[in-house]
């Protein structure tokens, strides 16, 4: 492997890791929309066009989004941190999709849930590990360990701040970065019931070592386009994840039993959840047939 594409595949992984749990949640799914919601289709006016940003004004918006005044002094520090001495930034490319709205946020709270879907199936092997309320340790197997801390979140923001490391073959010392990642979402009905959103993730990445750093700004784009693909093709997973909740209650039900690497709490109520997804279709297919008919 030549250099170029061998220095993109390491920084890559390095991102995609410190950004392990955005690119797990964020993208093609949906929250609870907000009292009073207008039945119609999304616009994509509101929001940034549906492609990657990385201009001072979207850097500018990102860091004007961000809810310091909520924050602790501990996790404000963190934040600034990283936001002002971040060696990249990127917004990701919007991304529109419906599910469950209690599945999403059950699912934004808990990827270690996601995470341990993956490796029942056989589909990856990053490692995920609950250690604490709202913080996680994370490991890609392939030399990149972060770990992950939820600072805020709302309806319509998530703050979280990552530390991580990179140790592999290529470099004599290990790649230490610092993240921060937001997540911002719009919400609109549709008159059939489902409900319908945009998100978008801005990454701040701080590279502590300057060689590296110089390196990570050479071969952005390309960076930022693996990371790219890789939050669609998580996205679309996320999806799934709730359609087959969705059609097959029982069977995901089934799956969760599997699902070894979570605590009893956490999997009796993915269980649940699953059934109430199911429930919960089947009354919107019956309120829509109902309204046909008028």
């Amino acid at each position: 492997m030549r250099a170029g594409p061998l220095v993109v595949a390491i920084f890559s992984r390095l991102a995609i890791s410190l950004a392990l749990i955005a690119v797990l949640l964020f993208s093609q799914t949906v929250v609870a929309a907000p009292a009073g919601l207008p039945s119609r289709r999304p616009q994509p006016k509101p929001l940034a066009p549906n492609k990657a940003d990385t201009s001072r004004a979207a850097r500018a918006d990102a860091i004007k989004s961000l809810p310091l005044d909520q924050l602790s002094a501990a996790a404000r520090k963190k934040v600034v941190d990283v936001v002002n001495k971040a060696s990249v930034f990127r917004r990701s490319p919007v991304h529109v999709g419906t599910c469950d709205p209690e599945m999403y946020l059950f699912l934004l709270r808990h990827p270690d849930v996601l995470v341990n879907i993956w490796e029942v199936m056989g589909i990856s092997n990053v490692a995920l590990k609950r250690t604490g309320k709202a913080t996680f340790r994370a490991a890609d197997g392939a030399g990149t360990l972060c770990n992950v801390e939820y600072l805020f979140g709302d309806q319509k923001k998530h703050v979280i701040y990552a530390e991580g490391s990179y140790e592999g073959p290529v470099f004599k010392k290990p790649i230490r970065a610092k993240c921060v990642l937001i997540v911002r979402s719009g919400y609109i009905r549709s008159p059939d019931g489902q409900i319908h959103v945009t998100s978008r993730l801005d990454t701040f990445i701080k590279i502590e070592n300057l060689a590296v750093e110089l390196l990570v700004k050479t071969f952005q784009p390309m960076v930022g386009a693996a990371s790219d693909t890789n939050f669609s093709e998580t996205a679309a997973f996320i999806s799934r994840v709730s359609r087959t909740a969705e059609r097959n209650p029982a069977g995901m039900r089934r799956l969760a039993e599997k699902l070894s690497k979570l605590t009893p709490e956490v999997r009796e109520k993915f269980a649940g959840l699953s059934i109430k997804v199911g429930e919960r279709a089947v009354q919107r297919r019956v309120a829509a047939r109902q309204v046909t008919k008028k």
